[in-house]
Order: C-alpha cells, then structure tokens, then sequence
C-alpha cells in the first residue's frame, strides 16, 4: 500500500498535466525546459527506494514509472521472486478484476477509471516486486513490423530517457534476447538468493536484514547507482544480487 500511495501521489492529471505532489519537485535536467530546471523554489529528490512493491507491472511500465523518473533519476525497486504475500495480492487482485471490481486508476494499465462492464479470463495481476525480469518497455518494434514493417520508425517511439545505461561494460548474459530488452532505468535488486531472513520471513524481513538495510544506507548517503556499489554483482538488463557468501560457508 506504501508505493502505491506513493505513485498514486505523482500520478498524473486526466488531462495529462503532472499532479500538484510532482509539481513541488524540481524536474530532471533532461525532462526539465527554461527555468524549470533552475528553480531553486522547488525540491529535490535524490533517490526513491520501493521495496517489495506491491503495484500492477503493466500499470508501472506505462505510466507510473514516468511519473517519478522525470524528478528522480535514481530509483532503486527490491524484490523477491518468492516473496509470498505479493503472491496472494496477485491471486486476490486478479480475482477482483474477473469479478469485475473496480480498482483506483492509478492500478489501470492506461491510467484511466476501471471499465467494470468488461470481463476478461482470470490470470494473477502481476506486481513490481515478485515480476523482476519484466521492468522494460515494450518494443514496439514488434507491432509496428506486424503492420507496415516500418522497424526505423517504431525505433523513434521509445524515450531514451527512460532506457536503463548503468549495466557493466561485460555482459555476463550471452542471450540475445536479453540484450535486447528496453530495460526501465531503475536498479532493480533481487533478494530472492539472500538467505539471512528470519523464519523464512520474505516480505516483511527487510527490516532484520542488516545486508539489505546496509545497502539502503549507501543508497541515501553516497547516491551511488547499483553499478558503482560493492555489494551488488550485477546479473542481466538492470537485476542486480547481493553479493555474499551463503550462511552455511559464514556458520
């Protein structure tokens, strides 16, 4: 519920101007156009951390992400590939949805009120903290080339601004497929691997996790991005993991 307060908080107007909340923050240099990137009246926001967020991964890649990117350019989403309770969330948010439940829009794919006349087939609503390998935009090079073949053309839709540019100059993933992904820039960390929660604790036991809460304090007092961190080995696209041996080598 905290991120989706959060997002829902910066999420824009019908009419597609930016809510009151973003508009008391100072926009990026590269979204920001004449004074709006020099006004000292406004706030900064250095970095926003979402740990196992529970938020719809459709409606985070095409609007809510947006959102935030233009005022921060360091967001940093912490998941769990097992993480339990966002498992449930899916399964009862996917329910509502084939019973024809309205939810806020913020949760809408498109940004807009719930259509509660029209049914689809149940499938679990997947969220931003369990989706990890989802946090990309869609190539809409594939439609495109489906329609007319125009692949440059498609090309020119994407927003470079929002492609993640931080991965190491090795890519240690040799499929293509991989490669080729539009990655979000945001640093994405998985702690499905990290072995020191308590009693199996996966959602809530971030707050007992000196590793992680270590690396949250990098995060606020250096700013330092994934890449330039020295407890992160970097995976694939924009997934990172701690790096730590396991707890039976430490006993």
């Amino acid at each position: 519920m905290g991120v989706q307060t959060l997002l829902g908080s910066f999420q824009d107007e019908l009419d597609g101007s930016r809510s009151a909340i973003s508009k008391c923050f100072r926009l990026q240099h590269d979204f920001a156009s004449g004074d709006d990137a020099d006004d000292d009246t406004l706030m900064i926001c250095k970095s926003i951390t979402m740990i196992n967020p529970d938020f719809p991964i459709e409606a985070f890649v095409d609007h809510a992400y947006l959102s935030i990117r233009r005022i921060c350019n360091h967001v940093t989403v912490v998941g769990d590939r097992q993480d339990q309770a966002l498992y449930y969330s899916q399964v009862m948010n996917g329910s509502f949805k084939f019973l024809g439940c309205s939810q806020p829009r913020i949760l809408n794919k498109d940004g807009k009120e719930s259509d509660t006349t029209k049914r689809e087939g149940f499938h679990p609503q997947n969220v931003v903290g369990r989706d990890l390998e989802s946090l990309c935009l869609p190539d809409p090079r594939e439609e495109m080339s489906k329609e007319d073949g125009d692949e440059e053309k498609a090309s020119l839709l994407v927003d470079d601004r929002l492609l993640f540019k931080g991965a190491p100059a090795i890519i240690l993933s040799s499929e293509g497929q991989v490669q080729e992904k539009l990655w979000l820039d945001v640093d994405v960390i998985d702690t499905t691997q990290l072995d020191t929660n308590f009693n199996d604790l996966r959602h809530s036991g971030f707050n007992v996790n000196p590793i992680l809460l270590n690396d949250i304090e990098e995060i606020i007092v250096t700013g330092r991005r994934a890449t330039n961190r020295s407890t992160l080995l970097f995976r694939e696209g924009n997934i990172y993991s701690y790096c730590h041996a396991p707890s039976f080598v430490t006993m």
